[in-house]
């Protein structure tokens, strides 16, 4: 899909403005890998980088995730805004103040499930668990004979 020719100058202009990598330096720590930074992904949990930022060409890209795209898609994927909240954020430069509140650390940015954890589940057997049968007729008996 096309832009109109206003709307492409002007986000060509905004992405001239703002660094790429000192864009995303901004939530992720990059470090220098060639002539690419590298770091973990915001976009899912990992332990090992594999969040490339390509400043020449003016994309990132996670191997582990797939996610990719260009400085206002980081921004609508970080922030979950829409192309013109992105844009207007991008347009502020550096003092620009974000549209929603930063997005929590990265592994609190997995969208949370609507089923219970393993451990969740668990607790919740547990504290409603009841002795066996047996059990509490084992144990009365042991009761009885102190």
């Amino acid at each position: 899909m096309s832009l109109p020719r206003e709307l492409q100058e002007r986000v060509d202009r905004a992405k001239e403005r703002v660094s790429l990598d000192g864009l995303i330096g901004r939530h992720v720590k990059l470090r220098k890998a060639g002539r690419e930074m590298v770091g973990l992904c915001p976009f899912h949990s990992e332990t090992t980088p594999s969040f490339t930022v390509v400043s020449e060409k003016g994309f990132y890209h996670c191997f582990g995730c797939g996610s990719h795209g260009d400085a206002l898609a980081f921004l609508m994927q970080l922030r979950g805004v829409d192309f013109a909240a992105a844009l207007a954020e991008l347009e502020g430069g550096e003092g620009a103040a974000p549209v929603r509140a930063a997005a929590p650390a990265r592994a609190d940015r997995v969208r949370p499930s609507p089923f219970l954890s393993s451990t969740e589940a668990a607790q919740i057997v547990w504290s409603e668990a009841r002795p066996a049968r047996s059990e509490e007729r084992r144990v009365g008996k042991e009761c009885r004979s102190r």
